[in-house]
């Protein structure tokens, strides 16, 4: 994440070779390389598209996502029609 706390792309360090396509294909310019490898320079120009993460030849790249799962509502009654057993069938 970013200061603004917005999410960024990560970049592994290990994975990353340096071949600069990330640098090449970024609409924003939002990233270089640096001591061979891969760097997130401008944070605040980063939409947060795909393409850096599509065309990383190694993987190096990822987008970090966080999956939030709406509340359970499996507790509450399908049928509100009290003719109506529990089965489908009438009382």
């Amino acid at each position: 994440m970013n200061t603004q706390g917005r999410p960024l792309p990560s970049i592994d360090p290990v994975r990353c070779n340096g071949c600069g396509r990330c640098v090449e294909l970024c609409p924003t310019a939002a990233v270089a390389v640096i001591d061979g490898c891969a760097v997130i320079i401008e944070p605040q120009a980063c939409t947060f598209c795909e393409v850096c993460e599509t065309f990383c030849p190694t993987g190096a790249i990822g987008r970090p996502f966080i999956v939030i799962f709406a509340p359970d509502d499996r507790n509450k009654a399908i049928n509100t029609d009290s003719s109506t057993t529990k089965e489908g069938s009438t009382s």
